[in-house]
């Protein structure tokens, strides 16, 4: 039976249009017309060092309407003179002097501008809590609030991103930065949940989402990023696994690297490890077995032999799926993407030759040819019709 998982296991590597059939899901998830947070206050605070009560600089930016109407920025002093961080954003002792600490700004506008609205911040807990151990050096309480991290929001409706760092979502979004600089964070923050509030029709966020997954990192470098985020990932459902599984696959069709067996079997256990997560006893089963298939030290051997012996009607459904050739879909072993995405990617790669060298590579061929030969014929069928 070992060679049969083997088989398997074999038809998923290097299957390059299974990463779209799973880009496909994961984009299918996505409701961006479900978002509306016209009204809100995007801040950043820079801080002198790696204590959080040593902010020194501060920007508010308001949003009425879906519209910035007002830009706020100040220098605070803080209860120290190291400044460490100066090397990232140039704010030294002697910058901020002569300006307030944060009790004073509080007091004079802050907690106004805030009392009472919607924070918005990327990365938000930190901004928080900035805020917060700041405030508690004079023994202030910050009021009620609700906060939005720009974070979450960029991980929920922009899948696929190499990270979710501030510069990463500003560049997906065509967003200018100057990074580090208070003003421009908080403003890039605020146009972040102004462009999801715009509501950007679906169609034009899956071609910026195509064209980053296919112009991203690939090989051990993207495996080594996917594993640390599966390690510490919370799925809540098997929708928040389709854009790891994506990236996943997209290790096993790595062009920089040949996949062998024991290459593919650390993505095999990976992708069994994101089952597991989601108690897909089956899902478990099934990507472990494969795993082992291809290499028996990927470290899998004894959870799978207490799977096998805790989930054995389980484990014997697996063994019929694969005499049978018949599994369920949503373990997309055959599964291929819709012509419409593929004629997005098509669409996306046919200005540059490499693009069109690399959708022959990936995606096999003869279809290319028969594609081509349609688009021959189609265009021939117009210049009759003209004559």
């Amino acid at each position: 039976m070992s060679t049969t998982f083997e088989a398997v296991a074999n038809k998923l590597i290097n299957n390059n249009p299974r990463s779209l059939a799973f880009l496909e899901k994961a984009i299918a998830t996505i409701n961006v017309e479900e978002f509306n947070v016209p009204d809100f206050v995007a801040i950043d605070f820079e801080t002198a060092n790696k204590y959080r009560n040593s902010a020194c600089a501060l920007s508010a930016i308001i949003v009425c309407n879906n519209q910035i109407t007002d830009k706020k920025f100040w220098y605070i002093k803080p209860n120290t003179d190291d400044f460490y961080f100066s090397y990232l954003h140039g704010i030294k002792a002697e910058t901020v002097k002569n300006s307030m600490n944060i009790a004073e700004l509080w007091n004079s506008e802050l907690k106004e501008l805030l009392s009472g609205k919607i924070i918005v911040a990327h990365n938000a807990p930190f901004d928080i809590s900035v805020l917060r151990a700041s405030l508690a050096e004079y023994d202030i309480k910050i009021p009620r609030y609700q906060a939005i991290d720009t974070v979450l929001l960029a991980r929920k409706y922009f899948p696929l991103l190499d990270n979710y760092k501030l510069p990463t979502v500003c560049k997906f979004l065509d967003i200018k930065l100057d990074h580090h600089n208070a003003l421009s964070d908080a403003e890039a923050c605020a146009n972040i949940v102004i462009h999801l509030n715009n509501h950007e029709p679906i169609e034009v966020l899956k071609k910026k989402i195509i064209k980053q997954l296919f112009r991203a990192e690939v090989g051990e470098q993207l495996f080594k990023i996917i594993h640390k985020r599966i390690e510490f990932a919370s799925y809540s459902s098997e929708e928040d696994t389709y854009k790891d599984f994506c990236l996943l696959q997209r290790v096993l069709g790595s062009d920089d690297k040949e996949v062998n067996n024991k290459y593919a079997a650390k993505v095999f256990r990976l992708m069994g490890d994101v089952y597991a997560k989601i108690n897909d006893i089956k899902g478990n089963i099934l990507f472990y077995s494969l795993a082992y298939s291809l290499d028996e030290r990927c470290g899998v051997k004894r959870r799978l032999n207490q799977l096998i012996n805790d989930y054995p009607d389980d484990y014997e459904e697996i063994l019929t799926m694969l005499e049978r050739d018949a599994f369920p879909e949503k373990y997309l072993i055959y599964e291929k993407p819709s012509k419409e995405i593929i004629d997005l990617y098509w669409h996306e790669n046919s200005n540059d030759l490499l693009g069109c060298c690399a959708f022959f590579y990936r995606y096999n061929i003869i279809f290319c040819f028969n594609y081509i030969y349609y688009i021959f014929l189609t265009k021939k069928s117009v210049q009759c019709y003209q004559h």
